[in-house]
C-alpha cells in the first residue's frame, strides 16, 4: 500500500506540468490535499512498523508534492 501512495504523490509533479498551473494549485489548496497528505503519513506511520525505508520514501514524496504545488505561487503558500 505504501508503494501505491508513493506513486500517487510522485505523480503530482507530473500533473503540475500542465498549462494552467495556477488553477491546479488553487484546486489542491481548496480541496484540502495538504491535509490528506498528512493523514496518509499518519496512517502509514501507524501501520508500517517494519517498513521504515518505505515510510521514509513516503515522507520524501509528500515533501516533494507539497513543494511542487506551492512552487511559484504566493496564493498556494
Amino acid at each position: 500500500m505504501l508503494d501505491f501512495w508513493i506513486a500517487m504523490l510522485n505523480s503530482v509533479r507530473f500533473l503540475m506540468s500542465c498549462n494552467d498551473v495556477a488553477a491546479l494549485q488553487a484546486m489542491f489548496v481548496n480541496v484540502g490535499c495538504f491535509q490528506r497528505m498528512i493523514e496518509v503519513l499518519s496512517i502509514a506511520q501507524q501501520n508500517a512498523s517494519s517498513k521504515s525505508h518505505q515510510l521514509s520514501q513516503l515522507c520524501v514524496a509528500v515533501v516533494k508534492a507539497v513543494a511542487t504545488v506551492m512552487g511559484d505561487s504566493v496564493s498556494a503558500k
